[in-house]
């Protein structure tokens, strides 16, 4: 059986200390050892391959829309929803 593994690059924590990361259904999945009040993500173009759907809605658009559902040890979820510059 041969096992495939994700490397994943480009993604960078700041205020926090990653635990793993994983793509799980098209989602990144960000765990941290410790629970934190502010935490700040960057994703690098290394960590980013759009779909050619995506690059042509990109190039129509002002925007992006961006959706972060944080989920603390008890399972409570928050979303936030933000809008991501279009290049």
């Amino acid at each position: 059986m041969w096992r495939h593994s994700l490397r994943l690059t480009g993604i960078r924590l700041i205020g926090a200390q990653i635990k793993s990361l994983s793509v799980s259904h098209g989602h990144l999945l960000i765990t941290l050892r410790r629970p934190v009040s502010r935490l700040t993500v960057q994703a690098r173009p290394g960590a980013l391959h759009e779909s050619a759907a995506l690059k042509a809605r990109a190039r129509k658009l002002q925007s992006l829309p961006l959706t972060v559902i944080a989920k603390n040890a008890s399972a409570r979820r928050t979303t936030i929803r933000t809008r991501l510059p279009a290049p």
